[in-house]
Order: structure tokens, then sequence, then C-alpha cells
């Protein structure tokens, strides 16, 4: 009879394998919904196809946000944004990047403000986190327009109980236009901005949902 020479394991190493343990995705969700500065050069954004300018491509690692659908598009407003809720609300938080593109229309901020109401209420987010982003660095409105914009932004939000994101800390200068650097149009952030806002984001997310 051939032998091959090998000789069965030992029962105590046979019985010290330890079956295979599945680890669940235990990152907060989110969906997320923005204008370019969210889009970046993404393909498909909602989707999830983001691109590297993008910060939504940038939320992963055990610290991270697990992004799991919303919209995002270019020249997005309040008003417009409205028409592209998702049909099911299922995330533990929604980001609303929505503002940049009202204040540079002339739109006023009261009416900003009731897009926006009707926007938590027609995405029917309920109890779940909504989190509003402040406006981050513009170079063609100044420093005390967006300063004013986002005070207002801040109290509102707050009376609403909803979470105020300003997540601009080494992406905005002094006189509110960009870090060098960090943008390659005075306008979006580059893939090295967008890495700096995805963590940005990701602790002030953490954070607001950890003095929930």
């Amino acid at each position: 009879m051939w032998w091959s020479g090998r000789q069965p394991a030992p029962e105590a190493a046979v019985n010290d394998v330890k079956p295979f343990q599945y680890q669940a995705d235990a990152r907060p969700t989110v969906e997320v919904y923005g204008d370019s500065i969210s889009q970046g050069d993404s393909s498909n954004f909602s989707s999830g196809d983001t691109g590297p300018t993008s910060w939504v491509s940038h939320l992963g690692g055990p610290d991270g946000l697990r992004f799991v659908g919303g919209f995002a598009q270019g020249g997005a407003g309040a008003e417009t944004i409205r028409n592209y809720i998702a049909g099911q609300h299922t995330s533990d938080v929604v980001i609303y990047e929505i503002a940049t593109n009202d204040l540079r229309r002339g739109v006023s901020w009261d009416e900003w403000a009731d897009h926006t109401l009707r926007f938590h209420e027609e995405a029917a987010i309920g109890d779940d986190l909504f989190a509003v982003v402040l406006i981050g660095p513009m170079d063609d409105r100044s420093a005390e327009a967006v300063a004013e914009w986002n005070d207002r932004t801040r109290e509102f939000a707050e009376d609403q109980g909803w979470a105020v994101l300003d997540p601009w800390d080494g992406l905005r200068d002094d006189d509110n236009t960009w870090v060098a650097g960090m943008s390659a149009d005075a306008v979006h952030p580059n893939k090295s901005g967008a890495q700096v806002l995805a963590a940005n984001m990701a602790k002030e997310v953490r954070s607001a949902l950890a003095e929930r």
C-alpha cells in the first residue's frame, strides 16, 4: 500500500481551528445630497461610482463612514435638490451640502431655509441625523457675506435639532479662499482637498452621532 509519509494532524490541533467569524461593517451609513463640491469627477454619484475629487470617495477606513446613496450635481441648489430625493431613506445620517449655489445666485437665505425644511420633510428623515454643511471657501463672495449666511444657518439648524458641519479646517484661508494646494480652480477641492474634506466630515459626523 502506498504511504505518503504524512501523519494525521493531532486531535488537539484540529480542535484549535477557529471557525471564520464574519465582521459586519459597523461604520455609520450616510446619504449625501450636494452640488459639484460633492460630485467632483464622479461618473455615477448615486450608485457609488465616485471620482477622486469627490470627498465621498475618501470616506472609508475604520474611522470613516459608509456611503449608501443620495444625489449630487453641479449647480444644484436647495430648490432643485428636492427633485432628487431617494425613494426610501435608510441611512443613519443624511448629509446636506447645499447652499453655495443659492448664495452665488442671489437666492435669499429665507428661501433657502424654506426649501431645506421641505427637503427634510419630503425625505422622511424623521429622528435620524440630518447634518447641514456650512458654506466653504468661495472666491466670488466676500468672507463677510459667507460668514453672515453661515451664522444664520447654524442658528436655524440648531433650532431644528439638526447637526451643523463646518468641515473646512485646513481648507479655508482667513479671507475665505482655498488654502494653497487644495483646489485646482478656486471653487472645488482637488484630490488632496477632497481627502481633507472627507476626514473632517467623518470626524464631525461621528462626533454629532456620539452627542445624541
